[in-house]
């Protein structure tokens, strides 16, 4: 199983301190980066000074450019959702990059660390990882009518990614994403590719063990407490940049990293 990691170049440090992490859990790992055209060559010397790390520039994904030009093209029923472009191009990207690889893969968003204790785990026995996201919104079964809802979130900012499972559901990854996308843009409905990727695992029963991680988002509002030690107490901490921060915000992040919340 390789490892892919999704990221940009405000999340370069986070991403670093996840590689270390990830050849401290297993130094044969394989590991690609995986960024827009403008910010990969920054990710240069995260690949030369860890080890041996495989850049892949995202926009040459197969289907990203007819992607992006539909995605364009329905900018307002995308922002009426309250979503952005970039936020569906990312999971289309991660599907893709699934659907053309020859091999399974664990991918990785890259504002997101997981602790090598964690990872050392699951590359042995991977499993579905489970939060406490809401996902009354995210409907599999609506899409795949052979496929049940689970009432269990798998929005885990990773996942364990299949391709002969997903080209078993889907013919063409381009034409399948902008129908979808289509249909869900226009209802109540939305789009996880991690939901729908651990849905079609667990309906192919490719992997039965499932288990709850334990995640602290916006790490970004806890003061004076480092990664590791956090990494300590969590399978992972996400370092969200762009969210916004104020005094609330901190006091809240505050209180449940001290009662050691996940969500």
């Amino acid at each position: 199983m390789n490892i892919s990691i999704f990221s940009k170049i405000t999340n370069k440090n986070t991403t670093e301190k996840l590689i270390k992490e990830i050849f401290k859990a297993d130094p044969t790992a394989k590991v690609s980066i995986l960024s827009p055209r403008n910010e990969i060559n920054s990710f240069m010397d995260v690949a030369i000074g860890i080890n041996k790390v495989n850049l892949i520039c995202d926009e040459t994904l197969y289907g990203f450019g007819k992607v992006r030009k539909f995605l364009e093209e329905n900018l307002t029923e995308i922002k009426r959702k309250n979503r952005s472009i970039g936020w569906y191009l990312q999971q289309y990207l991660k599907l893709a990059h699934c659907y053309t690889s020859e091999k399974d893969l664990l991918i990785i968003d890259g504002d997101t660390i997981f602790s090598s204790t964690f990872l050392e785990k699951y590359l042995k026995n991977p499993y579905l990882m489970r939060t406490n996201e809401k996902i009354a919104e995210y409907s599999v079964s609506s899409i795949f009518q052979k496929v049940s809802d689970s009432r269990y979130s798998y929005i885990a900012n990773a996942g364990y990614f299949s391709p002969n499972i997903l080209k078993k559901y889907i013919d063409n990854i381009d034409d399948w994403f902008i129908n979808t996308v289509s249909k869900v843009i226009k209802n109540d409905s939305d789009f996880s590719e991690y939901q729908i990727m651990a849905s079609l695992l667990k309906n192919e029963k490719k992997i039965i063990h499932e288990k709850n991680i334990k995640i602290f988002r916006r790490f970004e509002l806890i003061d004076n407490v480092s990664w590791d030690n956090a990494l300590i107490r969590y399978d992972a901490i996400t370092i969200e940049q762009n969210h916004k921060v104020n005094m609330l915000n901190k006091l809240i992040a505050k209180y449940m990293y001290k009662v050691g919340y996940s969500w």
